[in-house]
């Protein structure tokens, strides 16, 4: 099985989607399945990943590493990764961690959206709600985002968190 997982930010970028990417990577990594990491954050001095990552494709880059793959994932919604995937048959997941799918519900919601995020905030909400709809499987993060977006085929799953937290021997949960 050979998996791309579409992160537009990544290690050594820090945060919720690269830490989850990282995780995804790796257990998959470790259960033998071939995994490559497409990111749009920038190369770095080296690379200590046992898994394959492509930093900053062209477009013509992308669709090269999603034709040699089984799945893509893609970790946050982005349509440059699902139009990547697509064009070559390839089968996409993605996961929600936001409301990046989610169309304004009402004219007021449009307007804050516009005024917060600019003008061509509604228009990528647009395409990237019709996308979710083609995809084969919309994990979403929590019940919440699965209710707000209602995209088709949800799973909700929750993120992983890393080993490195533990309970305190002594806590009371």
């Amino acid at each position: 099985m050979r998996i791309c997982i579409y992160s537009h930010y990544f290690w050594p970028s820090i945060g919720g989607i690269e830490t989850v990417s990282e995780l995804l990577a790796a257990h998959l990594h470790r259960a033998g399945v071939e995994v490559t990491v497409v990111t749009q954050t920038p190369h770095t001095q080296c690379n200590t990943h046992p898994y394959r990552v492509v930093r900053r494709p062209t477009l013509l880059q992308l669709r090269q590493v999603m034709a040699t793959c089984d799945v893509a994932h893609c970790n946050g919604m982005s349509v440059r990764g699902l139009l990547a995937a697509w064009s070559c048959g390839v089968p996409a997941i993605i996961t929600h961690h936001t409301f990046n799918s989610a169309l304004p519900r009402s004219f007021g919601e449009l307007h804050a959206m516009v005024m917060r995020e600019g003008l061509s905030r509604p228009s990528h909400a647009a395409a990237s709600s019709l996308l979710m709809r083609r995809a084969e499987t919309n994990v979403c993060t929590s019940r919440f985002i699965c209710e707000r977006l209602r995209p088709p085929r949800a799973v909700v799953i929750y993120s992983p968190i890393s080993r490195i937290f533990r309970p305190l021997p002594d806590a009371q949960r």
